[in-house]
């Protein structure tokens, strides 16, 4: 079922809730990262079409609306210093709040701008995604979104 407009909404509302707490949790300096919310949301368009149940993905290896997949959780967790099951990554809010941590967790740690491109290029193709040829069809995809 694809979210309405109001639905989605009412995510990024949820969101801005949810970045304050990541931004304070996972950057070093508290720079507001303006469009990381945007971008998020078009990370979860793009995996699951906006659905809130996907069926899992990639043979069983990736879960949730984020399609997150068990080493990218791993790491996130170890981001935002929690330790929550990997089933966690169902639900909405918990799965935004891993993919943010992830995607600026690395980008902050690898020294890379953050912008939208390299968010989703890591979610992607993982920590050195934005290196990778094969992540630039899907910032294409992403850009979409935005």
């Amino acid at each position: 079922m694809t979210p309405t407009i109001t639905q989605r909404l009412i995510v990024l509302g949820i969101l801005g809730t949810t970045i304050g707490m990541i931004v304070a949790l996972v950057m070093a300096d508290p720079t507001p990262v303006p469009t990381l919310d945007k971008t998020l949301v078009a990370i979860w368009m793009v995996e699951s079409s906006g659905r809130l149940n996907p069926p899992d993905g990639d043979s069983g290896a990736s879960i949730g609306p984020m399609q997150t997949q068990r080493a990218c959780w791993t790491d996130a967790m170890g981001f935002l210093n929690e330790d929550w099951p990997y089933e966690d990554a169902r639900d909405l809010d918990k799965a935004l709040t891993a993919c943010a941590a992830y995607v600026v967790g690395w980008q902050r740690h690898l020294n890379y701008p953050g912008i939208p491109e390299t968010w989703a290029r890591i979610w992607n193709g993982g920590p050195r995604g934005p290196e990778k040829q094969a992540t630039l069809a899907y910032w294409r995809k992403i850009q979409r979104h935005l």
